[in-house]
């Protein structure tokens, strides 16, 4: 069987689309979940919040950096 149709395609468009796919059955899903915007938009942001933290613990963790000591230093080392 032939792949001629995933030729030409753009992987971060694909990953785009995925994304807000995923986000908008989420939010859907909160929605019906909780009936109220404020509360909605509250738990989106913590699981946000949530999110960020798990990644820079990640990244911090692979990264061997010695600790910071301001949000300076921090900010410097995750944007390299």
């Amino acid at each position: 069987m032939s792949r001629q149709g995933t030729r030409g395609v753009d992987p971060r468009k694909v990953n785009g689309e995925l994304f807000t796919l995923t986000y908008g059955a989420l939010v859907a899903q909160l929605l019906r979940d909780y009936e109220d915007d404020d509360e909605v938009n509250k738990q989106l942001e913590k699981m946000g919040y949530n999110i960020g933290v798990r990644l820079i613990e990640d990244f911090l963790a692979r990264n061997n950096s010695s600790r910071c000591n301001d949000f300076r230093e921090t900010a410097d080392i995750i944007s390299k």
